[in-house]
């Protein structure tokens, strides 16, 4: 199967239906040049296939795919056919020759703050032709796109049970959402589609303007992310409070005291936070020293980093749960911070 296939095949979801046949082949083009970014594969590689396909009767076939409500058809592909152009669209098929492998895809879903160790197995149990072997192989293959990949020097500090700093230094740097990909694609392709995901949305969200915006690097601006992701807001506005939150303790020189951070470290999500762990040094004790952990403790959301690039303008550096719906209130002061706290205890939001 051609790179050109596969591009098309993968960016399908997101085009028109396709024109009854016969296809001129300034519509393929129009079309075809839509779907596949010019950045990525010339529109010469175009010019180039899709006349072939149109000197032989080619029509497009949309066989299926992702409907949008989660519900994935078995295959698109493009079809070709030496029937006379002037027949009858329905008698067409019956007399048609394929001439081009007809592409498989599948589905690939991963939720919004999931770990790295818990996204591998996900991807896994959805394309029972890669096997997280090869996942965390493909992993330890590849690097990430700069500028987003870690400083080593960081990851060296980092010690997370069960994953390699080769594997580490993935950690929030596949976007979760959800994928079309090729049935039989391959582990690195999985990976590299989902990381190219990630690129492509820190960077329309300006992630390379960080330094100049907070004094971070891209890198550390998506660790703000990943802590806005962990802190399950329900709405973007507390999105964008909680990221102010962190800017302004990072700007105080203030401890930033999240306790999602230490359930990362354990890979424990039923860790019971006790006050002996919160005064255990290591480079993930973010209630004992100031500045940021070493790496991602979640998978940020596309809103998790827009909002950690455009936090909501304020001065807090508290907040505590608010109601049942998972809200919060935000507090500039401690001993508002504390009657916030009250309020949430005496109303078993927090125990």
């Amino acid at each position: 199967m051609s790179d050109l296939d596969f591009h098309v095949r993968s960016t399908l979801e997101r085009t028109v239906t396709a024109a009854p046949p016969p296809v001129p082949v300034e519509t393929i083009v129009a079309r075809a040049t839509t779907w596949v970014e010019p950045s990525r594969r010339p529109k010469r590689r175009l010019a180039f296939a899709l006349p072939v396909l149109a000197a032989a009767g080619a029509f497009l076939a949309v066989l299926a795919w992702p409907t949008g409500d989660g519900a994935t058809g078995p295959a698109v592909g493009v079809e070709a056919t030496n029937a006379d152009p002037d027949a009858d669209f329905d008698t067409r098929p019956e007399t048609a020759t394929s001439v081009a492998e007809t592409v498989a895809v599948a589905t690939v879903s991963v939720d919004d703050g999931q770990w790295l160790s818990e996204i591998i197995p996900t991807i896994a149990q959805q394309l029972p032709n890669v096997s997280v072997e090869e996942l965390w192989a493909a992993l330890d293959r590849n690097e990430p796109d700069q500028p987003f990949a870690p400083i080593d020097a960081e990851l060296e500090s980092a010690d997370v049970p069960g994953l390699t700093e080769s594997r580490l230094r993935w950690e929030g740097l596949l976007l979760p959402t959800t994928y079309s990909v090729k049935a039989d694609a391959s582990a690195d392709e999985v990976i590299v589609q989902m990381h190219e995901e990630f690129v492509r949305t820190a960077t329309e969200l300006g992630y390379q303007d960080g330094a100049e915006m907070f004094d971070l690097s891209p890198y550390e601006l998506v660790v703000v992310a990943s802590l806005v992701e962990s802190a399950d807001a329900v709405n973007d506005g507390d999105r964008a409070r909680v990221a102010r939150v962190i800017h302004n303790r990072l700007a105080q020189d203030l401890p930033l005291g999240l306790d999602p951070v230490h359930v990362y470290a354990a890979q424990d999500r039923e860790l019971e936070l006790t006050s002996e762990l919160f005064v255990t040094p290591g480079p993930y004790a973010v209630r004992l020293s100031p500045g940021l952990p070493p790496t991602p403790v979640a998978a940020p959301s596309a809103a998790s980093l827009r909002a950690a690039i455009n936090p909501e303008p304020g001065s807090w550096i508290f907040y505590v749960v608010a109601d049942e719906q998972g809200r919060y209130a935000f507090s500039t002061t401690s001993d508002e911070f504390r009657n916030d706290v009250d309020s949430a205890f005496e109303s078993g939001l927090i125990d």
